[in-house]
């Protein structure tokens, strides 16, 4: 059968029916195709953009307490629960709060026993300048909820403390009960 003859049998106006149709069907689908795309696309400029992918990334670096115990993959950081206690009531104010942390380091285990509070020269939100920590084996601040990432800043300090003492760490909350480990 020859092309000629399958139309033979349709007027003019069902030619052009059958076309439309055809041409509509792959409207459709190139409109669905665009619009997927699209929200592809507007998906991931969310997903991906400053605020919720720093919070994926601190995410990702940050660990529960486990009690008082904060384990990392090779460093434990034991916490007396007045300690903790005092951390969490520092992570409730709005702005970054410092407090030097000092205890005993031995073979990758940290024992916090006690914390003070420096004196601070500026603080907000997202920045603490405070006095340096004296005698302290750990860096502690707050940063605001699912923010774990340690700053440029933050991350310049610790290797400015280390340079003094290389076992000091830095640890950053971000929740009542998460944390990021920095040495």
């Amino acid at each position: 059968m020859k092309k000629e003859e399958v139309f033979e049998d349709l007027t003019e106006e069902e030619l052009i029916e059958e076309y439309e149709s055809k041409s509509s069907k792959r409207k459709k689908y190139l409109v669905f195709f665009m619009a997927a795309i699209s929200i592809l696309l507007m998906a991931s400029y969310v997903y991906l953009s400053f605020p919720v992918y720093d919070s994926l990334a601190g995410r990702f670096e940050s660990s529960r307490a486990q009690g008082n115990m904060l384990i990392y993959e090779n460093i434990t950081v034991i916490l007396e629960e007045d300690v903790l206690s005092e951390m969490q009531r520092l992570w409730q104010y709005p702005e970054e709060t410092p407090l030097c942390l000092q205890g005993e380091y031995e073979r990758g285990v940290y024992h916090i026993t006690s914390a003070y509070e420096p004196a601070i020269f500026s603080q907000g939100i997202t920045h603490v300048n405070h006095e340096n920590c004296v005698d302290s084996i750990i860096l502690f601040h707050t940063h605001p909820i699912q923010r774990c990432s340690a700053s440029r800043q933050d991350m310049q300090m610790l290797r400015r403390a280390q340079e003094e003492d290389p076992r000091i760490g830095m640890l950053i909350m971000c929740d009542e009960d998460r944390f990021s480990f920095y040495n």
